[in-house]
């Protein structure tokens, strides 16, 4: 299969997404539907591990937006998982640690971690918050700083140089989940290793470095189908009330204008991103464009919402109304720092100093 005959595979891919099934309240639920998408090769597909040929990120941004609109949790960690696997596989740098199984997690932020070069392997240590779909992973992806002789390796710059590490699963401390407002199945979690040997071939450049507009735009692709789960529900909640349903249709129509302006908007800038990607290098513009559609994709999923929730009447306050878990998901989401105003902020301080 080449990398644009994938019609029929993505039309099964998306045909999970279309039917009517229970919330994924629970591990079980959620651990279903990744199998699922597991058995059609969704992650190898996506980001081309193994021997098949990697579809379109047009493609890829349209099963993300489609996951996180079945649910919130769903398209977080489709979100972290599909970024993750691609920006490793497309960095060639980890030609083996996609034998482990197809779906990784991971945490790009080094923190205190530490890899200790030990003749062919490293040593891992150390601990990382927030690692997105921790317990359904087949191997973890960690920053890390690199050590030599029992010395922090410095950059040209004089700063401690920080890699990416892969860490098979079954060497991985998966610690308690913290509670939180919304994207319980997430399987959010804190993890650890206490001492940890990997070949040298599965340490290798930060991704980050060499991908940051793909890191930029991914996660707007999360809120627009949080954005679209909102007027989906925001309509059906209409439905059996023709009065509010006449007094909603104008600001029904404002946000679904909205929504589709901030899609095309975020989808107009995949090109870019692929470009870059294919050059593994990227300018200080790239970014700012990325980051302008992800800024709006962001401020539109926000109003959004927030107009779905209070149009779909006092029914939504309750826990077991979809639009409830809705709004929760995405106040969780949105407040994620690659959603939230310091990428505005970023964005304009590069159109005023261009």
């Amino acid at each position: 299969m080449n990398r644009f005959d994938c019609e029929d595979w993505r039309a099964r891919v998306l045909g999970l997404f279309d039917g009517q099934r229970p919330e994924l309240r629970t591990r079980e639920h959620m651990g279903a539907i990744l199998g699922e998408l597991r058995e059609r090769n969704v992650f190898s597909m996506l980001t081309g591990t193994g021997a098949r040929a990697p579809a379109r990120l047009t493609t890829a941004a349209e099963v993300l937006e489609a996951g996180a609109r079945f649910d919130g949790s769903l398209g977080w960690i489709l979100a972290t998982g599909i970024g993750v696997t691609f920006s490793l596989q497309v960095a060639d740098a980890f030609p083996d640690a996609f034998s482990t199984g197809e779906y990784g997690a991971g945490v790009f932020r080094a923190g205190t971690a530490t890899a200790h070069r030990e003749a062919n392997e490293y040593r891992i240590r150390g601990k990382w918050r927030f690692c997105t779909g921790a317990s359904f992973a087949d191997w973890i992806a960690v920053g890390v700083n690199l050590h030599e002789d029992g010395k922090p390796v410095l950059s040209s710059s004089g700063k401690p140089k920080t890699a990416m590490a892969i860490l098979p699963k079954k060497d991985v401390r998966i610690l308690d989940a913290a509670e939180t407002m919304g994207l319980n199945q997430s399987d959010t979690r804190d993890i650890a290793v206490e001492d940890v040997a990997v070949p040298s071939s599965w340490v290798g450049t930060n991704p980050f470095s060499l991908y940051r507009p793909y890191f930029v735009l991914w996660p707007a692709f999360a809120a627009l189908g949080l954005a679209r789960a909102a007027l989906d529900a925001w309509k059906a909640s209409l439905a059996s009330n023709a009065n509010r349903r006449e007094r909603s249709a104008t600001e029904f129509a404002r946000a679904e204008a909205a929504w589709r302006a901030a899609r095309a908007y975020a989808y107009s800038e995949i090109p870019h991103v692929e470009e870059a990607t294919a050059r593994a290098t990227f300018d200080e513009r790239e970014v700012r464009d990325a980051a302008l559609a992800t800024a709006q994709a962001a401020s539109t999923a926000r109003s959004i919402v927030q107009m779905a929730f209070h149009g779909a009447g006092s029914s939504a306050v309750f826990l077991s109304h979809r639009m409830a878990r809705i709004s929760n998901d995405a106040s969780t989401l949105l407040h994620h720092i690659s959603l939230g105003d310091d990428v505005l902020e970023h964005a304009g301080k590069g159109l005023l100093e261009g």
